[in-house]
């Protein structure tokens, strides 16, 4: 754990790519959680 407090990796370059990124995760997570499929427009 104190590896990921110390050392940020390749997200830190781009923090724009990592929110998004992060929000579709967590899209993802609550789509599977609930049994409810996610549909691009």
């Amino acid at each position: 754990m104190k590896l990921a407090t110390t050392h940020a990796g390749p997200w830190i370059k781009d923090l724009d790519t990592t929110f998004y990124v992060a929000l579709f995760l967590r899209t993802a997570q609550h789509s599977v959680r609930r049994r409810c499929p996610i549909v691009c427009a």
